[in-house]
Parts: C-alpha cells; structure tokens; sequence
C-alpha cells in the first residue's frame, strides 16, 4: 500500500509561489501563482479530512451512530474544515 507523505502538512510562501510541505519539510506540491494560497490551504488539511473521513466511515460501520454525530459536530471535523478554508 502507498502511504502519504507525513502529517501535518503546512503551507508556506515565497511570495512568488505557495508550497505545501510535509512534516519533514519536503514539499508536497508547488502552486503559483500567489493566488493559490486557498488551493495550498485546501491541501494541507488534506490529511485531517482523510483521518476524520476514516473515524467517521469507521463509527458508521461500527454502528456508533452517536460517535457519528459527535464527530463530525466537535471540534477537530470544525477545526479541519476551517484550516481547508484557510480561517
């Protein structure tokens, strides 16, 4: 199985182009221009939604209807779709 590179990914800028890197700070991808600073932050967090994706498929199966619920309500599904919409 391919694995991803390691979480977390961040997003930084030269001011000319954006990079997503890993956590050991080798670059997922390159985006330019500037502008791209919304795709960057969309990918970075792509890692906190595949791991929450992954809980929630998980509980579903499981049948934890209630561990659904708290889920994708608390604070760690809000915190990883703000950081995709780069809040």
């Amino acid at each position: 199985m391919i694995s991803a590179s390691p979480a977390p990914w961040v997003v930084g800028s030269n001011g000319a182009s954006v990079k997503v890197v890993d956590s050991e700070g080798k670059a997922v991808c390159m985006l330019t221009p500037r502008r791209d600073q919304f795709n960057g932050d969309l990918i970075a967090a792509a890692p906190d939604l595949l791991a929450i994706l992954k809980e929630v498929r998980e509980a579903w199966l499981d049948g934890r209807m209630d561990d659904v619920g708290g889920i994708l309500t608390g604070d760690v599904c809000r915190d990883a779709i703000d950081r995709a919409l780069g809040v």
